[in-house]
């Protein structure tokens, strides 16, 4: 046969660009100079045409020369024909592609989320791209690529995550070159089901025993004889002979049914190697009955494996547990028929999908109210032996360097497994070749949140996420891993954000190898989910950003995203009202009377809304009483909070309001009518926190009691702001409601009876803006954004604490989410004074507002904030719309120089924003502890702006001191700016040469105001 394989080998290699259907071949072909074809089973019925021009015999002729071991002279002039396998390939697209084992029964997968969508609709396919050739993935991510393969075991290998280097390359190139792993184990593969031979052919209505075998052979050659395809050409040659030997009906002979290729094979358990005994009896089939020849080929799997280590040394989509992979893997179940863990997971097929795939549980996801030009990819894989399926959804966007995944997994368990219970779900891997790789994180604590903090990574784990059923102040679910010690405006990046406000975890693991895994998902720690029969779990969302433009492109693109794709299309455009909030300066004392003495100031100085905050409600004039009793005070509001809205908006001014909802006192109603409303083990002691207990939101009927709350509140009068906060902790994580074996969903459980509570509230009451709090920023996670767009940065407000805080939230966290006020003098938290002109140039780089008692302010302090309230409503366009730079390479002399951005130990911080269109920028720099006096620093390099556009440099609020030149000694009316001169500079200018500036006293700052000079 090796001539007719020869001939054929010529015709098949005309397919190479050909997108048609491959459907058998398994492994990428060896780095050698044979041609990579794609097979398919309508391309072998293709050359059995008759063709007389060219004396070609019929289809059943064609295979019977063939088995004969016929001439192939005829065969050579077949090449023509390949041009048909291209218009028949035009006229009959797949829609779903399979190259790996299925399943053992004809009927395909879906989930229910597959029915509802239509599988006819093509989308647009710039953003996705299978290249059927060498079965691989393409994703277009804005001016990135992502890319990962099917491979010969049916894994999902990733290739790369980086620049975009086009669709037309084959890739596959780079799996070839993994290396073997010293006494590690092989992958699985000396038994070679039946069923899987089933599923490379359950979609072809009528099959050809012959030409299946035929082109099983060919691919074997055409790959080098590689082990895995020996194991397909020696099943295929027993299925052969079982038609040729024992049925002399050409019509029967001919073409056979994937379900009769089922019967027989499952009927006579097909032996891999040696056994002769095997009778099979099909009474469908006539004459399919007789012995099974076994044949041992060479490089059968008893002769050769794979290569030792193969899977461990794999950049890997989704890793599961026990199957040669030792990283820390993507899901861990545990089948409870038998106590099993094993997962391994092979490709099934994948659709691609036009927009998104909603979510079924009501998590947050980015396009869920815009997804204009978005595109998901849904790529099934099972585990062949219990049929338990895994979705892995990939989506992404057009003009954005973000991929975003997360895992659907679903108990469609067959052989009587019954329940699975599901003890680890990441929402999804990424593995990364060896490099010099240092991981970005955000740390912290209470009044500290999300502080910078860097580290190159070793060998071993890293453990990030929080256990406190909140996304936490301790940690933040956020982190870079960059090649090299991370920069702020080069070097490639990749940042991870998970959206999602309960436990999470991210794994970054550096093996041996040097190769490095990155998991994000929800915390396993406390987790199990009791996963029924033919029910679904969904992980949250996860998002992968890459930058080769350093941390400025990574927070850039997460900006972008988020402001587009997450937040509420009626909040993209908003300019955030400037608020008073009454806690700093009422706290409980929130009297009708004393609020309007705070409002008349406010409205003086240019508020637009006060925020009623703490001790409306109950009796509460402490911590200790009222949460949960959602009724105002007549104590204190006479007129309820109908009387205050209207005398606040007859003096111009909205109101806002605070509430905890989640939370309940012992001191209260709702407590005495529902002690079983709380999260607590019946018979155990219970801890408090901030003299409150947690509500049990895994009940209905708790979600449904806060939601008419909190609809009545906002119905009995015009309050268009709410500050929702949460000021504890989850502890006891224990309900009543569940079942023993559901107790391990608890923590998820309440997330998302969290998410369904904000999506009634904020859909029945659309026009009230949301801000989040916990404690502070105790919840500051993308996931909140869906609902709420702008969220309490820190209970901390000192300028210099405030600074650190939001140059680690600005990572990925849009300005405008960024809740930052002006607070009172001494702070409250350090009592560290700074003066008026920097507090107000931290608050600006946020949402703005006022956190003190107005009143206790002279005249001439009042004017000052006056004027800055005016300031801000002139810049806000530009702050709270434009693009956000960090601004490196500017400080003093020593170790902490240029780390002006955050990163690092730094007395010098420096930021800016610059509008869309380039045209207007603001600046702002501070410095912390100027204990370098002689010194110099150096020169403040700009960004973002036009090189060859001319700007007007304006410095705003100028520091009114400054040194004396001869005796050192500060005096008033010095210099406003350095050069006591108007600046006309080029953006190159700007940029490249920079601005000096000098600090005068600790805790100096600058404001600066570019605007492009017009003709």
């Amino acid at each position: 046969l090796t001539s007719t394989h020869a001939a054929l080998s010529c015709n098949m290699a005309h397919l190479l660009d050909r997108e048609v259907a491959g459907r058998v071949i398994l492994q990428p072909a060896p780095a050698d100079s044979r041609p990579r074809v794609s097979y398919s089973f309508q391309n072998l019925a293709e050359l059995d045409k008759v063709d007389s021009d060219n004396n070609l015999v019929s289809r059943g002729s064609f295979s019977r020369q063939l088995s004969e071991g016929a001439e192939q002279s005829g065969l050579r002039k077949r090449a023509g024909s390949a041009f048909n396998l291209e218009e028949q390939a035009k006229k009959t697209p797949a829609k779903w592609r399979s190259f790996s084992p299925r399943r053992t029964n004809s009927t395909p997968l879906r989930s229910d989320s597959e029915a509802s969508l239509p599988v006819d609709e093509t989308p647009d396919p710039d953003l996705i791209h299978f290249d059927e050739n060498f079965r691989t993935f393409h994703l277009k991510a804005g001016p990135s690529q992502y890319a990962f393969c099917v491979d010969h075991h049916g894994s999902l290998e990733h290739l790369h995550y980086g620049n975009w280097v086009g669709m037309g390359h084959d890739l596959t190139y780079l799996s070839e070159t993994d290396p073997a792993l010293t006494f590690e184990p092989a992958p699985a593969g000396t038994n070679y089901s039946t069923g899987e031979l089933l599923r490379m052919v359950e979609r072809e209505e009528g099959i050809d025993p012959q030409q299946l075998w035929m082109l099983s052979t060919h691919m074997r050659n055409e790959r080098g004889s590689d082990w895995h395809l020996s194991r397909v050409e020696n099943l295929t040659w027993r299925l052969r002979n079982m038609w040729s030997k024992n049925s002399q009906d050409s019509v029967t002979k001919k073409t056979v049914s994937a379900q009769q290729v089922l019967k027989v094979l499952e009927r006579s358990g097909v032996p891999l190697m040696g056994d002769t005994s095997s009778q099979t009896c099909d009474a469908a089939v006539p004459g399919l009955c007789g012995p099974m020849e076994a044949v041992a080929s060479e490089g059968s799997p008893t002769e050769r494996k794979g290569k030792q280590g193969e899977k461990g040394s794999k950049l890997l989509e989704v890793s599961e547990f026990g199957t040669g992979d030792f990283r820390s893997p993507t899901l861990d179940v545990c089948f409870r028929k038998d106590g099993s863990r094993l997962l391994p997971l092979v490709y099934q097929h994948h659709r691609v999908l036009p927009g998104i795939l909603p979510s079924t549980s009501g998590l947050p996801l980015l396009g869920a109210q815009n997804a204009e030009g978005a595109q998901t990819l849904v790529v099934d894989m099972v585990d062949t032996y219990t049929e338990l399926k895994v979705q892995l959804v990939y989506t992404l966007f057009p003009g954005i360097s973000a991929v975003s995944r997360r895992v659907i997994v679903r108990n469609s368990s067959r052989l009587g497994l019954g329940d699975v219970d599901l003890m680890k779900c990441m929402s999804g891997t990424f593995d990364f070749l060896t490099n010099d790789w240092h991981l970005l994180s955000l740390h912290g604590g209470w009044a500290c949140e999300r502080q910078i903090t860097t580290r190159r990574l070793q060998e071993g784990m890293l453990h990030l996420g929080s256990n406190r059923g909140v996304s936490s102040h301790q940690m933040n679910p956020f982190c870079v891993l960059t090649a090299g010690p991370p920069c702020e405006d080069h070097g490639h990046c990749y940042g991870f954000c998970l959206l999602y406000s309960g436990n999470w975890l991210m794994e970054v693991e550096q093996t041996t190898t040097g190769c490095v895994r990155v998991n994000v998902g929800l915390s396993n720690t406390f987790f199990s989910w009791d996963l029924g029969s033919q029910e679904t779990f969904e992980s949250p969302e996860c998002v992968c950003v890459f930058s080769d433009k350093g941390l400025g492109g990574v927070t850039s693109t997460f900006h972008k995203l988020l402001g587009e794709r997450l937040i509420a299309p009626r909040w993209q455009n908003l300019v955030c009202p400037v608020l008073i909030n009454t806690w700093e300066a009422l706290y409980f004392e929130v009297e009708h009377h004393r609020i309007l003495e705070l409002a008349k100031p406010a409205k003086e100085v240019g508020v637009e809304l006060l925020v009623l905050d703490d001790g409306w409600f109950g009796k509460r004039n402490d911590d200790t009483t009222s949460l949960g009793d959602w009724q105002h005070d007549p104590s204190k509001l006479p007129r309820g909070l109908a009387g205050l809205a209207e005398d606040l908006n007859g003096m111009g001014l909205k109101l806002g309001l605070w509430v905890e909802p989640e939370m309940v006192n012992m001191d209260s109603n709702l407590y005495k009518q529902h002690p079983e409303w709380v999260l607590h083990h019946p018979s155990r002691l219970r801890a408090e926190g901030r003299n409150q207990l947690v509500l049990d939101l895994t009940r209905i009927e708790v979600q449904d009691y806060i939601i008419n709350s909190v609809s009545q509140i906002l119905r009995s009068a015009n309050i268009e702001y709410v500050k929702w906060d949460m000021n504890r902790a989850l502890t006891d994580a224990y309900s009543a409601a569940l079942p023993p074996r559901q107790q391990g969903q608890v923590y998820h459980r309440y997330v998302l009876g969290l998410y369904r509570i904000f999506e009634a509230v904020t859909s029945a009451f659309p026009r009230v803006l949301f801000e989040s709090c916990a404690s502070g920023g105790g919840r500051f996670d993308a996931a909140l954004l869906a609902w709420c767009p702008q969220a309490w940065c820190s209970d901390n407000s000192d300028s210099f604490s405030r600074t650190r805080i939001q140059m680690g939230t600005s990572m990925w966290a849009p300005v405008r989410c960024m809740g930052a006020h002006i607070a009172a003098c001494p702070s409250h938290q350090t009592h560290r004074t700074h003066i008026m002109k920097t507090r107000f140039i931290v608050a600006l780089w946020g949402t703005f507002g006022l956190e003190l008692d107005l009143n206790k302010l002279s005249q001439q302090e009042r004017d000052e904030v006056k004027e800055l309230v005016a300031l801000r409503q002139r810049l806000c366009e530009v702050t709270l719309h434009g693009d956000f730079y960090r601004l490196p390479g500017f400080g003093y002399p020593g170790a902490s120089h240029a780390n002006s951005s955050g990163i690092g130990d730094s007395n010098v911080f420096a930021w800016m924003f610059v509008t869309p269109a380039c045209d207007r920028a603001v600046v702002s720099a501070i410095v912390f502890h100027r204990d370098t006096v002689g010194k110099f620093p150096s020169r403040l390099k700009l960004r973002g702006l036009r090189p060859d556009a001319s700007y007007d440099v304006t410095e705003h609020v100028p520091t009114p001191v400054a040194r004396g030149v001869f005796n050192g000694i500060f005096q008033a009316g010095g210099p406003q700016f350095k050069h006591q001169r108007r600046l006309l500079l080029t953006g190159a200018v700007l940029m490249e040469v920079g601005l000096p500036v000098h600090f005068n006293f600790d805790g100096d700052s600058l404001l600066l105001e570019l605007q492009v000079k017009t003709a």
